[in-house]
């Protein structure tokens, strides 16, 4: 329960872009990314209850609500904690699915069942105990659909806590410069009214 917020800065590089990104998370409040691309601020901000995308290159000129699919898989980074941690109170439910070996690595597999009805395959080093990686499985139009998510290169961030330095979704991938834990942040940095 220490581990209330996150402020994480470096870029993420997909096909021959390098784009800054800035992403801050108050625990179980919210998470907001900023970013920047063809001179464009963009951000991405979801709460508890909704989410939303301003993504002017796009040509989209206000923030849009985001798809319900996307909004789920958002929300679950917004619990500093992870799904594991407390997992009975979450109402998660978690299932030993057994090992695979990758890299050289004995990974353990847990399904989790998360509340709200999706679920998320997790791959843990059975030496670390850290996540190496997250398969993502919901509803999307009537039909399943799975998002992997990779971690990789975690190091200890001088305050107690370790986080991975590496993380790629889909095309995308992310590289950590800096990351600052339990910094104040404004709950207005997660309202759509108060940007733009």
């Amino acid at each position: 329960d220490s581990l209330q917020s996150v402020i994480m800065e470096g870029t993420i590089r997909m096909q021959n872009f390098e784009i800054p990104l800035k992403r801050s998370i108050s625990n179980n409040l919210g998470q907001r990314l900023d970013f920047t691309v063809g001179g464009l601020a963009c951000y991405i901000i979801v709460t508890q209850t909704a989410g939303w995308n301003y993504m002017p290159f796009y040509g989209i000129s206000k923030p849009t609500p985001m798809k319900p699919e996307e909004f789920e898989m958002y929300t679950y980074y917004n619990d500093l904690q992870g799904p594991l941690y407390k997992y009975r109170e979450k109402g998660n439910i978690v299932n030993f699915e057994g090992t695979e070996t990758a890299v050289e690595k004995i990974l353990y597999k847990l399904l989790v069942k998360l509340r709200s009805g999706s679920h998320v395959l997790l791959y843990i080093d059975s030496c670390t105990y850290l996540t190496q990686k997250a398969i993502f499985t919901f509803q999307a139009n009537g039909k399943e659909v799975k998002v992997e998510h990779l971690y990789a290169n975690y190091q200890p961030n001088g305050q107690g806590y370790i986080f991975p330095g590496v993380m790629s979704v889909g095309p995308g991938r992310a590289f950590v410069a800096d990351i600052r834990v339990n910094t104040p942040l404004d709950p207005a940095l997660f309202s759509v009214n108060s940007t733009n």
